[in-house]
């Protein structure tokens, strides 16, 4: 999809099963969590759902999206953020997508009215309808069945794109 995210890949570490990633910051750049930033709104009377869609409304509405597609309902103010400038404090962004090892849950995979983390005022097929009309997200590449662990994930995840009108580009 047209969505940056953290890759991650299988290893090991001293036999034990892991994923691994690449280091997601760098001495430039830093991330500062949804969490701590919903704090200092309210420390500062800030309106936090309005200063995050004036950061990046784009990538917030795609993550809305990912999430319902991949009945992730885990996304909480650790599980995504923003990444700033560390020399000037400057914030440019949301940090990519990352942490989705409560994806396809079976319980919110045949909920897809079930509350959303990220904001417990909508369910998270509100938040993807609406996003939906908010943004441009579609893929880039084709879906295979590999790309899923089991065929009831793929399913799911072909329906839900389907719900919401997403053109799939299907090699099953």
């Amino acid at each position: 999809m047209n969505v940056p995210h953290i890759t991650y890949l299988e290893g090991s570490d001293r036999g034990v099963y892991t994923c691994k990633c690449k280091c997601m910051t760098t001495d430039k750049l830093s991330m500062l969590p949804a969490l701590d930033f919903y704090t200092y709104c309210n420390v500062n009377g800030l309106n936090y759902q309005q200063e995050i869609m004036t950061i990046d409304a784009d990538l917030i509405y795609k993550m809305w999206i990912v999430d319902y597609l991949i009945s992730n309902r885990d996304r909480h103010g650790m599980n995504w953020g923003f990444l700033y400038r560390s020399d000037t404090m400057e914030i440019i962004g949301c940090h990519p997508l990352f942490d989705h090892n409560n994806s396809f849950d079976k319980d919110i995979m045949t909920a897809p009215d079930t509350l959303y983390l990220f904001d417990s005022n909508m369910t998270m097929r509100q938040a993807a309808v609406l996003a939906m009309s908010r943004t441009d997200l579609h893929f880039t590449s084709p879906i295979t069945r590999e790309d899923f662990i089991t065929d009831r994930h793929c399913r799911s995840f072909l329906a839900r794109a389907k719900e919401l009108g997403i053109k799939t580009i299907e090699t099953l």
